[in-house]
This record gives C-alpha cells, structure tokens and sequence, in this order.
C-alpha cells in the first residue's frame, strides 16, 4: 500500500505568493484612487456648471444687475469699476449660502482662483443725464475657478495635484451705463444715447444731444412686452419665454398700455429666433421681438 505524505508550501511559492497579493493590493489602491478622482471631478465640474449658469442668469437679470452695480436698494452711489483690470466683488450675489464672493473664496467642491473686472470708459460717445456725462459702455468680468485644495496627505494629497491642474474659466460682459468716473448709474442694455435717456426718465435733446429732466414729470409704471411671429399661423404664438419671460402689463393700468394721460417711450430692444418641433421632420423657425417701454405723464 502506498504511503501518502504531506507536504509544505516551499519558500518560492510562499514568495511568489507574496508578490502575487501585493500586485492586487496595489491594483486595489489604484482603482480606489482612480475611482475617487473620478468622482471629485464629477462633482466639481457639476458645481462649476451650476454656478456659471447661476451667475449668468443673476448678472444679465436687470433687476439683479441694478442691485449689484448700483446699490438702488439703499439709495447708494454705484460702484466704481476702474478701466484697469481691478479684483471683483460679487457682492449680493449668493452661492451655496455665501455672499461677498471674491479671489479666494471657497465653495463646496471648488475655489475661486481668480476674480477681477474692467469697463471702457475713453474714446466713447457721452450724453449729458441731469448735469453728468454719462456714457453707454461694458463691464468686463473674468472668472477662474479650480477645484478646492485640501491640505491633507496619502490619497487625496494625489488627488489635489490631478485636480490643480483642472480650471475653468467664466467671461462676462454686461452692459452698463456709467459716469466719466466709472461709477455705475444704470443696468440693461440701451440701443442708442436716446434709450440711454429715457431709460433714466430724462428727455432726450435730438439738437443739443443732452438729456433734460422735468421736475414736474412723473413715471407711470413700466411695460414689458414679448411678441413673436412664424412661417406658419398655427406656431405664432409659441414665443421665447425662457430668456425674458412672458409679457407684463403695466402696473397701473393692467394692461399693455400706459395710463390715461401717460405716454410710453421705448427704452430697450432685443429680437432673437429660436426654434419648435412642429411634427415628424418639421422644424419651424420662431423670431422673437421684446421691448421694454416706461410710461411718462408731464404736463
């Protein structure tokens, strides 16, 4: 009969052993790694794109626009924005429960790398509003942003030199209507130095080129209007109400018109196409008209 006898693992397959297991635990660490990397860029890059859409939307919103340049809330002088490329601060605007935001902010998943604006002021045309030239010009917003640094060690040490190398840049140019000295007195944009006027409730001289207040004259309420053709009758009333919203009426009067004794002078203009599935293999082009009026009684 035959005799069966046990034996031990040998000191090369012990060895090869050893090195077998630590290959897979360093694959292990790596795919751990590779996989938190992963998700800090899904979750930057999704904040990122949330925040330039955000501050889009605050910054081309006339309302909001106002309340950030121009301090009309508290009856405050505008900020200056100098010519020379100057740190920003975003002031109202709020993000992820922050406000004042500037160079160095941190957020969430990301921190603000770079935050500065700029308007032309020289070799523009100048109207005069009340006494002071004014001029229709551009603030120039520049925007950096990276994923957030955190001072820690091992893997996420590793992680913050792959995402130090990720930035994102944002640029913004927002039309303003500003003094000589760069202080801002009004937002939205304006056509010509007539709008200019009349969006600040003067009356425009066509001779002298100056805009001239009437004490004795009073605003009635504004007007927003939104109307839109199309190719086909069936789709003309399928307006654009995503950039602007829908039509308001006037405040006093409740409808698109001015008050009995009010006249309505346009202060803003803006068109824009846009198109609507109208049925299988059928695109219809719908061109949007918005116009923004301010109703006037003077005697």
């Amino acid at each position: 009969m035959k005799n069966f006898r046990d034996y031990g693992f040998s000191l090369m397959e012990i060895t090869v052993s050893m090195a077998l297991l630590g290959g897979l635990t360093l694959g292990v660490m790596k795919l751990g790694s590779e996989v938190s990397t992963a998700k800090s860029r899904g979750n930057y890059l999704m904040d990122v794109t949330l925040f330039g859409n955000t501050l889009n939307h605050y910054l081309y919103t006339e309302a909001a626009c106002k309340y950030l340049f121009t301090k009309s809330e508290t009856g405050g002088p505008g900020i200056i924005v100098p010519q020379t490329t100057s740190p920003f601060n975003l002031g109202p605007f709020r993000f992820q429960g922050k406000q004042n935001i500037v160079t160095g902010t941190k957020l969430n998943n990301f921190e603000i790398r770079n935050l500065v604006a700029r308007q032309e002021l020289t070799s523009l045309p100048t109207t005069k509003i009340n006494g002071q030239d004014v001029k229709k010009t551009i603030v120039e917003i520049s925007l950096t942003v990276g994923p957030k640094r955190v001072d820690v060690s091992g893997v996420q040490e590793q992680l913050n030199k792959v995402l130090t190398k990720t930035e994102s840049k944002f640029s913004y140019n927002v039309p303003v209507i500003s003094k000589a000295n760069g202080e801002i007195v009004s937002c939205g944009d304006a056509k010509d130095l007539k709008e200019i006027c009349n969006s600040t409730l003067g009356e425009y001289n066509e001779i002298t080129k100056a805009c001239d207040f009437k004490n004795t004259c009073k605003a009635t309420g504004t007007i927003f209007e939104l109307t839109c053709s199309a190719a086909s009758s069936a789709n003309a009333g399928r307006c654009d109400t995503s950039k602007f919203g829908p039509t308001v009426n006037n405040q006093f009067s409740n409808t698109t018109s001015c008050p009995s004794g009010s006249a309505a002078t346009q202060t803003g203009y803006e068109t824009w196409d846009h198109n609507i599935d109208c049925g299988k293999k059928c695109n219809s082009k719908i061109t949007n008209h918005s116009r923004w009026y301010i109703c006037m009684e003077c005697p």
